[in-house]
Formats: C-alpha cells, structure tokens, sequence
C-alpha cells in the first residue's frame, strides 16, 4: 500500500510526499508557484501534483493524506463543483480513480512532518525538486518520527 502526503506553504509551494505501506518514501515533490492562492485553493492544487506524480511514476495509492481537513469535506462531499475549485476538485477525482485512492483523510498537522521539513528546503532550492527512493539528509529523521499510523 501507498499513500500521499501533502501540504503547503505560504500559499507560493506545493509539496507531495509518497510513501509506501511501511512509511518509506517513494518519492518528494518540492514544486514552488508565483503567485498567491487561497488556503484551500493551494491545497487542493498540492494535492493534485501529488496525485499527477503519482501517476507520471505509475504508482498506486491508497489513500491520500493532508493536514486540511477542508480539503478532505472538499473532495469527499463534492463541494465547491463551482469555479475554479471545482474544476481542481474534478481534477482530483479524476486522479484519484487513475492511481487507485479509495480514502481521503485528515491527518494532525504535526504527522505532516516531512512535508514541511520539504516546504522549508523549497525556499532554499527556490526551483522544483523531485526525489526518488533517496531523500535530502535533512529530512531523513523526520521520515523517521513520521512514520504512519
């Protein structure tokens, strides 16, 4: 099994975490945007990424995770089908049914840990990163703490 973290920060940065059913990180997306976006609009964007690269690296998830519990009532309520939240909502069912997620939840802010370890480093690299089955040396303790539940 898989699963997606994600979360964002300063409404400017996308990040994805992949995980498998251990808690091993896949894969870690550092995507920076210019331009500025609700909260609940940048999340939802975070979330599509992660799904889009969970796709590009045809991997199947599980279940998706995020720290905005606006998000989960978003997409598993279809609320917002209106605007541009609701062409992003429709984007990520549409994903979502592509990569296999059967859950979407809400998580406490502080099992986001990686995520926004890798929220912190995107400020440093200031241009999109990805990871692969190795991950920066500064977050490799919090992998560790963060393990899943």
């Amino acid at each position: 099994m898989s699963r997606l973290d994600k979360t964002l920060l300063s409404l400017a940065l996308e990040l994805a975490v992949i995980r498998d059913g251990d808690g091993k990180v896949i894969a870690a997306l550092s995507k920076p945007y210019s331009g500025f976006f609700s909260a609940e609009l940048g999340e939802l964007l975070a979330v599509r990424e992660g799904l889009l690269l969970a796709k590009s690296l045809k991997l199947s998830i599980q279940w998706v995770e995020t720290d905005a519990s606006n998000v989960v009532s978003a997409v598993s309520n279809l609320d917002y089908l209106g605007g541009p939240a609701g062409c992003i909502i429709e984007d990520i069912l549409a994903l979502c049914k592509d990569v296999g997620v059967l859950k979407c939840q809400a998580i406490p802010r502080p099992g986001n840990g990686v995520a926004h370890t890798l929220a912190a480093l995107a400020f440093f690299f200031k241009e999109e990163k990805l990871w692969q089955n190795v991950m920066p040396s500064s977050i490799v303790s919090v992998v560790c703490i963060s393990s899943p539940t």
